[in-house]
């Protein structure tokens, strides 16, 4: 399957702040807080997961969202894979996901470590067999930029227990050269 990773602009964007992904039978709220400032976003959730650093569900930066849950991951960092990482997903968000909790994950841009959670929760919920490449469908379901470093498409591989496939490494050391 050829995606195309050259897109212009993003699905979510001003416009669409925040997007449902499908993922196995369950579906999952992603967007960009970057997007969030300013705006009404009436969207009830009962989960938010804020993935990075600085990005507090009480900052004034989501003050117009309704929620009952906050899910807290401390954010990756680009030199290691994240501690309890698989934890993290097994025991917390799996569990609200598959007892259909409206859960909203963000990062500043929705890119990073947004594409890296829905990639990890493909690798979850799906069968290699079902979804060979996580990554690839990561792009194609959510946006064509999300995955950005090695260590993340590392870790939506290490999820599933296999090693990063060679042309991603190849995509990620080239985009670091």
């Amino acid at each position: 399957m050829k995606i195309n990773y050259s897109f212009g602009k993003c699905a979510h964007s001003a416009k669409k702040p925040i997007l449902p992904v499908r993922v196995g039978n369950v579906t999952i709220y992603a967007g960009a807080v970057e997007y969030f400032y300013g705006r009404k976003l009436y969207n009830e959730y009962d989960v938010l997961v804020p993935l990075e650093r600085g990005i507090s569900p009480f900052d004034s930066v989501v003050p117009n969202i309704k929620f009952g849950t906050i899910c807290l991951w401390a954010a990756m960092s680009e030199d290691r894979t994240p501690s309890g990482w698989q934890r993290f997903l097994s025991e917390k968000l799996v569990f609200y996901l598959e007892n259909r909790k409206r859960v909203l994950a963000y990062c500043y841009n929705g890119h990073g470590q947004t594409g890296m959670l829905i990639g990890s929760l493909i690798s979850t919920f799906e069968s290699k067999i079902m979804t060979p490449d996580p990554i690839a469908e990561t792009r194609l379901r959510y946006c064509p930029h999300a995955i950005q470093t090695l260590l993340q498409a590392e870790t939506v591989f290490a999820v599933r227990g296999e090693a990063l496939p060679d042309k991603y490494v190849e995509e990620f050391v080239k985009k670091s050269a």
